[in-house]
């Protein structure tokens, strides 16, 4: 992740500091595919704190990403696990006033992270649709 005043990437620490918000213990509500859900997430720095690792449950569905920092490069990433062997692998940039998305491949789901003063929300919106696939609002648990 390029610091935009220097043209130079970020230090790894500063760049992965910028998911600080996701770690903790949390409360998820809101909607999957149509559908209501409630569940549990938890986020912890692992392996000397050179990566955060996200793990969700919600009704019967699971989710975990690694997020860490490419040394070579400095951008974030994100490798993303889910139920019948899904994976996913992206780069993470910075949104306009605040918060962070997903890249996607392809023609794939857009994933933005919005931190809120308690807490943060998690929105995907496919590629090709209007509104949004997925909302979770995460509180602290």
């Amino acid at each position: 992740m390029l610091n935009a005043e220097t043209a130079m990437p970020l230090p790894l620490d500063d760049a992965l500091a910028q998911l600080d918000f996701l770690i903790g213990a949390w409360t998820v509500s809101g909607h999957l595919h149509g559908q209501p859900v409630s569940g549990t997430a938890r986020a912890e720095r692992v392996m000397d704190g050179s990566w955060i690792e996200y793990r969700e449950q919600l009704d019967g569905y699971e989710d975990r990403c690694l997020y860490g920092v490419d040394p070579e490069t400095g951008d974030l990433l994100v490798h993303h696990f889910s139920g019948e062997a899904g994976y996913g692998f992206h780069s993470v940039l910075p949104l306009d006033g605040g918060g962070l998305y997903w890249v996607p491949q392809g023609f794939g789901s857009i994933v933005r992270l919005l931190p809120q003063q308690r807490g943060f929300r998690c929105q995907v919106v496919r590629y090709e649709a209007e509104a949004e696939d997925v909302l979770l609002v995460f509180t602290p648990a």
